[in-house]
């Protein structure tokens, strides 16, 4: 479970992009794992574990996709001390844009929470 205060930060992007963002050796273990599932309609994101007391940022070692097709989101963290070996199934739904504020396109509920 969660602690109260942890989140976790998700930048999707084209694997292509997303690639060139590994900087782990862990993230390299990752690339090679998912291999052949790069799509045009799927988009990639490293976990970022946010801690909103500290305001703390750090790598997890977990990986995230979205399919653009059916809006399903996955989220993998194999190695967080919040989380260790968890995996979730979401629906991406739009989020309501707010005038004059930078407001995020996508926005996953966990209201359904479905384990991998």
């Amino acid at each position: 479970m969660l602690g109260t205060n942890t989140k976790y930060l998700l930048d999707y992007y084209p694997f292509e992009k997303f690639e060139h963002l590994a900087r782990t050796e862990e993230q390299m273990d990752v690339l090679r794992q998912i291999g052949s599932v790069k799509t045009s309609d799927v988009l990639f994101s490293w976990v970022v574990r946010y801690d909103s007391a500290t305001k703390q940022k750090t790598p997890a070692y977990g990986v995230s996709t979205i399919n653009l097709k059916d809006n399903s989101l996955r989220l993998v963290v194999a190695n967080d001390s919040e989380s260790e070996g968890q995996c979730w199934n979401l629906t991406a739904k739009p989020c309501r844009a707010v005038p004059g504020k930078n407001s995020p396109t996508m926005l996953a509920t966990n209201a359904d929470l479905n384990r991998c």
